[in-house]
């Protein structure tokens, strides 16, 4: 899982493996290391109690709330992404996405019509 963090947004990118993953399990739990007893923990949690995307941060962590339908529609289908602007107190706002990170699928031909001639 990737994240990204960027002014008041915050998006992740999901392998097809961790889609498969979140939807069968229920969550999702990265983290990275800054040092001895120093780490970030990024979670995502599929929850019966939201109606949409949103996120908290507290002592353990980045969690951010998934409404289990949108999560089975998600990784059942084509949808690539996820997203909710989330209110933030001041007129603030917390952009959240959330999306699959999947290879591309084009056969031999359609990666050709890609290619920028070479000069």
């Amino acid at each position: 899982m990737k994240l990204r963090i960027q002014g008041n947004s915050i998006r992740f990118r999901l392998k097809e493996n961790e889609v498969d993953s979140f939807n069968k399990a229920g969550q999702l739990s990265d983290s990275i290391m800054f040092g001895p007893q120093q780490q970030l923990a990024f979670q995502l949690i599929k929850s019966n109690q939201v109606n949409e995307l949103s996120a908290e941060f507290d002592t353990r962590g980045i969690h951010v709330y998934v409404p289990d339908q949108l999560v089975s529609t998600w990784a059942l289908t084509e949808l690539v992404g996820m997203e909710n602007m989330q209110e933030l107190p001041d007129n603030q706002q917390l952009k959240i996405l959330i999306e699959k990170d999947f290879p591309c699928k084009h056969t031999p031909e359609e990666k050709q019509a890609f290619k920028q001639p070479k000069s």
